[in-house]
Order: C-alpha cells, then sequence, then structure tokens
C-alpha cells in the first residue's frame, strides 16, 4: 500500500487503517493503540513485531469475551475457524480466559 494510501497518523500508530484492517483495529483509538506500547520496534523485525501486536490484541479480545471464540471473532471481523488457528499459532488457550 503506498503511503499516500494511509489515512493521517496511520504511520504513527504502525497499523495501516482502512481496507482490509478488522474492525477491531479500525475502531481502536489511536490513543489506545499508542497506550499499549509501539507496534514496532528497532529490536524486532517487522513480522515479528506484527505478530506480537496480533497475539496481544487476539487475547485482549478473549478475555473480553470471557474465551468465547464466536463472540471474539465476530468483533474482529474474522472467521470463528481463522479465529482458532490464530489461537493454535499463538498458543493461546480460550479456557483460561473463560469467566
Amino acid at each position: 500500500m503506498p503511503v499516500d494510501d494511509l489515512e493521517p497518523g496511520a504511520l504513527e500508530v504502525g497499523v495501516p487503517i482502512g481496507v482490509g484492517v478488522p474492525p477491531c483495529l479500525r475502531e481502536r483509538p489511536k490513543a489506545a493503540l499508542l497506550e499499549a506500547g509501539p507496534v514496532l520496534s528497532d529490536d524486532l523485525p517487522f513480522t515479528e513485531a506484527l505478530e506480537r501486536f496480533e497475539r496481544d490484541l487476539l487475547r485482549d479480545l478473549l478475555k473480553k469475551h470471557g474465551g468465547a471464540v464466536d463472540s471474539a471473532a465476530r468483533e474482529a471481523g474474522m472467521n470463528v475457524a481463522t479465529l482458532y488457528r490464530k489461537i493454535k499459532r499463538y498458543g493461546l488457550k480460550k479456557e483460561e480466559y473463560a469467566d
């Protein structure tokens, strides 16, 4: 995506806001993303930083929804099967977030 196509402030946050971005990212206030710490770090390669961000976001969604994958997937704007695949990939356990 060309830099000119990004919304203002997207580079500061490290997440392109717009097409292809799950609703849970589009709707999060920029301040909330910045409070969570830098998405990109000089210490991490881009792909590792992105994976860390995604893992943390999924963990937060599971906490918010008490481990209910269907609700978390709906808020993230992704298919339930995709979320299950990502949960497995990152070694998350939905049971740890159940109410």
